[in-house]
């Protein structure tokens, strides 16, 4: 998903169903993204999915407003489209590797827990066991027109 300022992108979110081995094998730093075998990279409509959330990021513009506005607006459709995915598919986890302090904070508010001690790769199992903060983004959501929810499909 990418985010745009007219026709400036502006920012992005990646999101891949993995095997489960190979994320570990990206926390672990054993292999890197651009590495990721072909046969790692499952179908939305397998069951028993683990999602690797590789990116989220932003283009910094140099003007603070304007970067925490690109954030926030990012984070929330991110969270969005997370939503639509877990509502349509079989998701049993979540990845994230928190490569910065703010990807740790964030990935932390959400309710994901590290995978190990002193790990930058976190989990969170599924969405009922996110973060209050979540557990109400996701409400407000829900209670919110499906068609302001974008669907894959």
């Amino acid at each position: 998903m990418s985010a745009k300022d007219g026709h400036k992108a502006v920012g992005a979110a990646t999101m891949l169903p993995l095997a489960e081995s190979t994320i570990y094998a990206l926390i672990k730093g054993k292999i890197r993204e651009q590495q990721i075998p072909d046969w790692a990279i499952r179908r939305w409509d397998e069951p028993q999915l683990s999602v690797y959330i590789p990116t989220i990021a932003i283009v910094a513009s140099g003007d603070k407003v304007v970067d925490g506005v690109r954030k926030r607006f990012l984070i929330r459709q991110t969270l969005r489209w997370a939503i639509s995915l877990d509502k349509q598919y079989d998701i049993k986890n979540w990845y994230g590797i928190a490569a910065t302090n703010e990807g740790k904070r964030l990935l932390q508010h959400l309710g994901f827990k590290p995978v190990a001690p002193n790990s930058k790769g976190y989990i969170l199992e599924n969405l009922d066991k996110s973060s209050k903060f979540l557990q109400g983004f996701i409400k407000k959501v829900e209670a919110e027109d499906d068609d302001d929810i974008p669907m894959q499909g």
